[in-house]
């Protein structure tokens, strides 16, 4: 995976996967959570289930790997991975969304 803006990296069990926020990864979360554009996830950001947390990063998984099945990775994921997966995928839409 080459690093660009909305480019991040989570290890889970000692596993690396990539994380890429794209237009595509968005579009497919407001679908799969029902939100209706960026100030509605920011707020559900804000206070994510862990179910919701899934879906957040099987739809960032899947554009470094499209050719694996990411949905079923990021559902095999521990409460606990995710717990300690998010701090990245919030700096990764921090990184994205910020000004600087």
């Amino acid at each position: 995976m080459h690093y660009r803006k909305g480019d991040g990296l989570i290890t889970v069990s000692g596993k690396n996967y990539g994380l890429r926020l794209t237009m595509g990864a968005l579009a497919e979360l407001d679908t799969r959570l029902s939100l209706s554009g960026p100030a509605a996830l920011a707020k559900r950001l804000r206070h994510m289930s862990t179910d919701e947390a899934r879906v957040l990063l099987a739809c960032v998984m899947r554009p470094c790997s499209p050719s694996r099945d990411i949905t079923a990775s990021a559902v095999s994921f521990s409460d606990e991975d995710i717990a300690q997966t998010m701090p990245a995928v919030c700096r990764l839409f921090e990184e994205v969304f910020s000004d600087g």
